[in-house]
């Protein structure tokens, strides 16, 4: 029986609480008194106008509310928890409504550090936590907020846990490693990956709004600079910038965010680490790996280029790590030698070259097309109707979106795919993008099979597989393929090595 241990959190997690709330806040507030703040600002001139009691008043109040929520933030901080006994981890919170979340430490999958630049400057770090569960796998089971040192000791204390030896207690770094397992990015690697992970839709948001910028500019300079224009034209700037960050953001991010981005490995774990202005560190049990994946942009599949990521609990579970992965984009030559020595278990069998769908796909495709079709008819026939003066754009949009489906089911053609290896099954997916995915059999939850009766009769249906995972890599999509496939599939998922150990114990 192990020693318990009790802690706090480090007290700046109400600080940080607090600011990411009146951040929140205070676009609400831009939003509804935009337009009272400029009609204020356009009787400026006559201090009569204004009611200065009530302003101080709400002022006032205000101050108060943000008052009594610090209060309340600093009384959660003080009545919770954090204890480790007997293996389990328990998060216990002691204020007007009681909760204790208990863990079992050996399910744990990842064990995670972040580090911001507010956290840089006080020197603290979060410790993230998650565990192979389904109903959490959408989010961070634990975040924990310590001093970088006690953070990287509790973190070290749990790995002792989930380790077949017991580690040293050395720092866990790449001192002593071989360089041969250890990746590390260049500076035109990490500039080559932000330019294949532009978003087009974000270029196109960014375009929009600096269109939106231009024409209030115009607007102004039509109506003289009034102090009515201007204080108008800065609050719509002010609103663009708070639309247009998360695009902006997405486009750049690729370029700043995988700073000194490196991955290697030690025995069963990878370890992750890259970041500038947040310093983001991965450590992931091997066995625990779901399933590999490999994404293309339009401009990676004209490159030739391929980004890994490995699929798990933990792994794109929060917003800030949806775009969190094993290795930047590379050639095809560079990625399977960077796998075949920090994930051999998938190197192997891994392939680029897949059965394309069977030709009687496009009979099976004549239902949705057909319901696709009548959506849009039934869409154009009511704007011709019911908005006269939108006939020419209706019409356009038709003729448009006729052309378009015929285009976007040959992508899907000559894009997805489906191959089986011997414990692996591997399928390929997407139009312009592209995307291979490769999960061991015995790591599939289930599968799901789906079949039109046009499919039906031709003998070919496609499916769903569901995995582990955050939500967005819970489920992915066999392409259509002949009957037989599927039966091969349910075959080797009877036979898989783990679920043939699991029905041996229970007989």
């Amino acid at each position: 029986m192990t020693e318990p241990i009790r802690f706090r959190n480090h007290i700046s997690i109400v600080a940080e609480q607090t600011w990411r709330n009146l951040v929140f806040l205070a676009f609400i507030l831009i939003g509804g008194f935009a337009r009272p703040l400029a009609d204020m600002a356009s009787a400026v001139s006559d201090m009569s106008d204004i009611g200065w009691s009530p302003a101080l008043a709400a002022a006032a109040a205000v101050l108060f509310l943000l008052l009594l929520y610090i209060g309340w933030r600093i009384l959660v901080w003080s009545r919770t928890y954090i204890s480790v006994q007997d293996n389990t981890l328990v998060i216990e919170r002691n204020t007007l409504n009681r909760s204790k979340h208990t863990i079992g430490i050996s399910n744990i999958s990842n064990i995670n550090t972040e580090q911001n630049l507010f956290e840089m400057l006080l020197g603290t770090c979060k410790l993230k936590l998650d565990t192979n569960s389904l109903s959490t796998a959408n989010k961070t089971d634990v975040m924990i907020v310590l001093k970088k040192k006690d953070a990287e000791a509790f973190r070290t204390y749990l790995l002792s846990f989930l380790e077949e030896e017991n580690i040293e207690t050395g720092e866990d770094n790449e001192a002593g490693y071989s360089e041969e397992y250890v990746s590390r990015a260049q500076a035109g690697d990490i500039v080559a990956h932000g330019f294949f992970s532009i978003n087009l839709f974000s270029i196109l948001v960014l375009a929009g709004c600096l269109t939106g910028a231009a024409a209030g500019i115009h607007e102004l300079i039509e109506d003289g600079f009034s102090g009515r224009g201007i204080v108008s034209l800065l609050i719509s700037c002010l609103l663009l910038v708070s639309m247009s960050a998360s695009a902006f953001w997405d486009v750049i991010k690729g370029f700043i965010r995988y700073y000194d981005f490196r991955v290697f490995r030690k025995n069963d774990k990878l370890y992750i680490r890259y970041g500038l202005l947040k310093k983001s560190s991965y450590t992931i049990p091997v066995h625990k790996i779901h399933a590999l994946k490999l994404n293309q942009t339009l401009a990676a599949r004209i490159a030739g280029r391929y980004m890994a990521e490995i699929v798990n609990v933990g792994m794109g579970d929060d917003e800030g790590e949806k775009n969190s992965f094993l290795l930047l984009y590379c050639k095809q030559d560079q990625l399977q030698k960077s796998l075949r020595k920090l994930l051999p278990e998938y190197a192997d069998d891994l392939t680029f070259s897949f059965s394309r769908q069977p030709k009687s796909v496009w009979i099976a495709w004549i239902c949705p097309l057909l319901l696709y079709l009548g959506i849009l008819a039934a869409a154009f026939a009511s704007a011709w109707f019911w908005l006269p003066g939108f006939r020419f754009w209706a019409t356009a949009a038709l003729i448009l979106g006729i052309l378009l489906a015929p285009l976007i089911l040959f992508l899907r053609y000559q894009t997805a795919g489906m191959k089986l290896q011997p414990d692996f099954l591997l399928t390929s997916s997407g139009y312009c993008r592209r995307s291979i995915l490769m999960v061991p059999i015995h790591q599939i939850q289930f599968v799901e099979m789906i079949q039109n009766p046009l499919a039906r009769f031709t003998g070919i249906q496609k499916g769903q597989i569901h995995l582990l995972a955050s939500a967005l890599n819970q489920v992915h999509t066999i392409p259509y393929c002949p009957e037989p496939a599927f039966a091969r599939i349910r075959e080797m998922l009877l036979h898989s090595k783990e679920f043939s150990e699991y029905t041996g114990r229970s007989k």
